[in-house]
């Protein structure tokens, strides 16, 4: 390959470029570059080549040159499924809310109308937005299993439960259970359960009344809780299987113009009879005023040293009840080392106005209740 002098360094090339001062012969590549256009003189005015500028002396648009692309952070999967659930929780509530302030509404659309349901139920009550009828038919007798249909005509949910049940004038609402939740235009299948114990409590060995009362409320209004009227259940005067001793049969407590308190015995354990920390005493309460009572214990002293025995009991007018008080912390061993058992109890009425007095229990002298 033919080798010449560099005019610029001297230094010998082969005609292209110079590898000492990068002198190049001048070409259609340089005249471009250069931006020499047709009919432009070529003028070198210095003798020592310099590198071509960068900058464009003509001032011609630069060329865009294409960028790199940004690299991406990497984003770990704890902290996507992080973010997500922090994006989608306020969707989430949003949504929950929206489904239980119209789901009801879309039942109760939805659902069939009072008139197109069957009604071969016996109907013991309507009214408040509620129908309560019967599968059983009280004339086969009493049952302490009672099967309930109720029907919420209403628009919002409701929840329901058993406020006081009355068998023959007393009091059995604590012996009782019936609780459900209905949609709004359903109906729920509810039964009433009695514990026939309570009969045995009370001495009732024939069903002559029967009929208690329910409470409701609308799902988020807790604070406004219906109460039905009472409802009766027209049950035949029923002979029951057991002849339990009257209620009133045992060693009385105390007794005014008001109330009336008579000890009936102790239940022992049922699951270990060398145990008192099951132990419940029976107590007959009536009242016998106008008014409605309630009746509540203060202190209790058993062998003179202090034990956990509370009684809380409301006492509608003209009723009847029998108290189970449990006891789990006797300070003796056996029932027939307990000689004293005080109790301390007060009753107040609608007016606040209250009245104490003090029973004595004589746990070993009454024995175990006959029932």
């Amino acid at each position: 390959m033919p080798r010449y002098d560099c005019p610029s360094c001297g230094n010998s090339f082969n005609g292209k470029k110079c590898r000492n001062c990068g002198y190049e012969t001048f070409n259609e590549e340089i005249a471009h570059r250069l931006h020499v256009h047709k009919g432009e003189p070529l003028v070198i005015r210095e003798t020592t080549r310099k590198p071509i500028p960068t900058a464009d002396p003509f001032g011609c648009p630069p060329v865009p040159q294409k960028r790199r692309p940004a690299k991406k952070r990497k984003v770990r999967p704890l902290g996507v499924v992080m973010l997500v659930l922090f994006l989608l929780g306020p969707i989430m509530d949003a949504t929950k809310n929206i489904a239980e302030k119209f789901g009801d509404t879309l039942s109760y659309i939805t659902s069939p109308t009072s008139e197109s349901l069957p009604q071969d139920d016996y109907l013991l009550y309507s009214g408040n937005g509620i129908r309560v009828s019967t599968p059983w038919n009280p004339e086969t007798g009493f049952t302490s299993e009672l099967p309930l249909n109720i029907f919420n005509d209403g628009k919002k949910r409701i929840f329901l439960w058993l406020d006081s049940l009355t068998v023959n004038d007393f009091c059995l609402d604590e012996y009782a259970y019936l609780s459900g939740e209905i949609k709004p235009r359903q109906s729920e299948c509810l039964t009433l359960y009695l514990n026939e114990d309570a009969l045995n409590y009370c001495g009732i060995s024939t069903v002559s009344t029967y009929g208690f009362r329910l409470g409701f409320y609308e799902a988020k209004n807790s604070d406004q809780a219906v109460l039905t009227d009472f409802i009766c259940v027209p049950f035949p005067d029923t002979e029951l299987k057991t002849q339990p001793n009257p209620a009133d049969d045992g060693a009385p407590l105390f007794e005014d113009e008001n109330v009336r308190l008579v000890y009936r015995g102790y239940i022992p354990p049922k699951y270990d009879s060398a145990s008192l920390s099951d132990i419940s005493f029976l107590i007959f309460i009536e009242n016998k005023s106008d008014r409605n009572l309630v009746l509540r214990s203060d202190d209790v002293l058993a062998n003179g040293s202090a034990c956990d025995l509370w009684i809380y009991s409301p006492l509608p007018a003209h009723t009847k009840r029998v108290i189970q008080c449990s006891c789990s912390d006797l300070p003796v061993e056996k029932i027939e080392d307990l000689k004293d058992l005080t109790i301390s109890l007060l009753y107040r009425d609608d007016d606040w106005n209250e009245t104490s007095f003090s029973v004595i229990l004589p746990v070993e002298s009454q024995g175990q209740a006959v029932l």
